[in-house]
């Protein structure tokens, strides 16, 4: 089954990711390869450029809802995970990224965490052709829609979280 998928247009071409329960021997979101992120390019008329899907993300629990953006030189693929809480205790959504280079080479082994994002109510990311721009209402917490960049190299920029549009007290969504 595969679901959420998104595409970018970059390198002359398009990255096509989306989420995947081909790994999971027993179709149900409780196991440790529930979903995972798979991807694949295509040129600008639409014919693959590579022979099979490539693994984005395959870490343990669920990767889902995937979004990709183009920023000049690779693609950077965010995608909502479950990990471990802060006390180890249960498991929480949360927010990682993967850059993914114009020859379709993921370039993180690990994912780059998205910290103090919270995904529940929408999140969108953007980029100004060098860093991304990965967005979020605060969750809980807040109303303030916050951010946080990422680098070409993958660093993370901000933490903690910036705000950017101040809270008040409507609640937004459908980030874009």
């Amino acid at each position: 089954t595969k679901t959420d998928p998104a595409i970018a247009e970059g390198a002359g071409g398009y990255l096509i990711v989306w989420s995947d329960i081909r790994n999971n021997p027993f179709g149900s979101s409780e196991y440790e390869a529930a979903q995972d992120i798979f991807g694949m390019r295509v040129s600008a008329t639409g014919q693959p450029l590579d022979a099979v899907p490539f693994s984005i993300a395959s870490e343990k629990g669920t990767q889902t809802k995937p979004k990709v953006t183009w920023n000049g030189s690779s693609w950077l693929v965010v995608y909502e995970s479950t990990t471990l809480d802060g006390n180890g205790a249960y498991y929480a959504k949360t927010l990682a990224s993967k850059r993914i280079s114009a020859s379709g080479t993921v370039l993180d082994s690990q994912p780059i965490a998205v910290p103090g994002l919270d995904p529940t109510y929408g999140w969108a990311i953007a980029s100004n052709g060098s860093q991304w721009l990965i967005v979020s209402q605060g969750g809980g917490f807040s109303t303030d829609i916050i951010g946080i960049r990422i680098s070409a190299n993958g660093q993370v920029l901000d933490p903690p979280t910036r705000t950017l549009v101040p809270a008040t007290y409507f609640w937004r969504s459908n980030l874009r």
